[in-house]
């Protein structure tokens, strides 16, 4: 069979545009060429979303770059998809080198940016979106970190490593921008996380702030990523999906924990935000900010190859911590409480507040036969049965024999009573071993009758 020959061909209007579709394409392929028909010539640009005949059917898709000519035959764009937003141009840019750098096309990178497009395409109403509001007393200005002298020169890569006190740099940064008139982004790992640091901005900044995670309502998420394109708001937090935010005036992103392993995607393409970040902000001419207690090796490469400045900030004033070995010190319950402890927390009750963490639950952790050494299991799961002993009146001075003790398994809830006899020797010497919670509460009542005392645990929670 004779080879094919490809001519050339040129649509109505004369021009031609390379579309992105999110579908599996062979080794190479990263675009598809289509013509663009006199009638829709006005309306296609870098960006636009189009629907044009792929098979049998109709395909979504973006156009990614516009063509005067090709060498081959190409069919025509069908319609512009008017529920779709046009694609910002800084983000077009960033999915061309997606498709190189992660080894995926073009049509699933423009995908991994945007929410999903049948969200977008129903015409069900939803509520809108409401953005989170500075609230509260302005906080008080912290002494300068720098980091805006490096935001604000090569290589405008700044990694900051700190405790607590990178806040102060990204405080310090977000105003930056915010005076700028510059958008920014700010990255964290966890959405539980990205709620908290969104109010956290938008009470330091004093200005609105988006939340982008994918724990947001796709049609939700549609709803931010349309204002967001317009301009309404300029600060957005979230989770990885945010460091595709469409901001048209990027100026800033801001990668806190940028060590944490939930900034990979386990999908297809599976980039990292933070690589991402920075590639972003290359792109549009931004300043990338790093914030790390503990650098993650591509930022230690980064700084010693000079992609990136370093600012080590020192760690906060922390209260002293002793250790007391309440065994060997004389304390007034013998070695529950030790001299020292019970002298601290002398100190601080009955005005002050004060926690003790006992890694146990119940009174003891078991009950153990001195004279065979048995020690009473769980017929149904085979773990040592804890000993309780549990008050009616937590205020009242009932006596320890007046109280409910029983053995409770804490896998499976069972339990029985605390027998008089050993069941293995029939011995009498049966005591309990080990500090539980409700122990270390009955001792705290005594040593400090005018202090309230409550136990905070899973058989005492409201």
């Amino acid at each position: 069979m004779g080879e094919t020959q490809i001519t050339s061909h040129e649509s109505p209007s004369g021009a031609f545009a390379e579309v992105a579709l999110n579908v599996p394409l062979h080794a190479g392929d990263r675009v598809f060429t289509f013509g663009i028909p006199q009638s829709l010539e006005p309306r296609i640009s870098l960006g636009t979303p189009v629907r044009v005949p792929f098979g049998r059917q109709t395909s979504l898709g973006f156009v990614v770059r516009l063509a005067e000519q090709v060498d081959r035959r190409v069919r025509l764009i069908a319609a512009v998809e008017d529920r779709l937003p046009v694609l910002p141009e800084d983000l077009v840019a960033l999915a061309w080198w997606m498709a190189g750098h992660y080894v995926c096309t073009v049509g699933e990178a423009v995908a991994a940016m945007l929410p999903p497009f049948a969200a977008a395409l129903r015409r069900t109403k939803v509520d809108p979106v409401v953005f989170v509001q500075p609230h509260g007393p302005v906080p008080e200005a912290s002494s300068p970190t720098g980091v805006v002298a490096h935001l604000s020169t090569d290589p405008r890569t700044v990694a900051v490593v700190g405790e607590d006190a990178r806040f102060d740099a990204y405080a310090e940064a977000l105003r930056w921008a915010v005076e700028g008139n510059r958008g920014a982004i700010v990255l964290v790992p966890e959405v539980s996380q990205a709620e908290r640091m969104a109010g956290w901005v938008a009470r330091h900044v004093r200005v609105q702030v988006a939340l982008l995670t994918g724990h947001v309502p796709e049609q939700q998420r549609w709803d931010s990523w349309r204002r967001i394109l317009a301009g309404e708001v300029g600060l957005v937090v979230g989770t990885r999906l945010a460091v595709f935010a469409p901001l048209p005036r990027l100026g800033l992103m801001i990668v806190d924990h940028e060590e944490d392993t939930a900034y990979k995607e386990e999908r297809e393409p599976r980039y990292h935000a933070r690589r991402i970040a920075e590639e972003r902000a290359r792109v549009c001419g931004a300043s990338t900010l790093w914030g790390t207690p503990a650098p993650s090796l591509e930022v230690v490469h980064a700084a010693r190859t000079g992609r990136a400045a370093i600012i080590t900030l020192p760690p906060a004033a922390r209260p002293a911590i002793s250790v007391s070995d309440v065994r060997a010190e004389a304390g007034p319950l013998g070695g529950l409480f030790g001299r020292r402890l019970y002298q601290a927390l002398a100190r601080v009750l009955p005005r002050g507040r004060a926690i003790i963490f006992v890694p146990r639950r119940g009174y003891a952790d078991f009950l153990l036969c001195h004279e065979c050494g048995s020690v009473p299991r769980c017929p149904r799961c085979g773990v040592a049965l804890t000993y309780h002993v549990e008050r009616a009146a937590p205020s009242g001075g009932r006596s320890l024999a007046a109280a409910r003790v029983e053995l409770r398994c804490h896998l499976c809830n069972h339990t029985e009573p605390v027998p008089q006899v050993c069941p293995q020797c029939q011995g009498a010497h049966l005591r309990p071993h080990g500090i539980g919670t409700e122990r270390v509460e009955q001792a705290a009542r005594k040593l400090f009758r005018s202090a309230p005392v409550m136990r905070l645990d899973a058989e005492a929670a409201p």
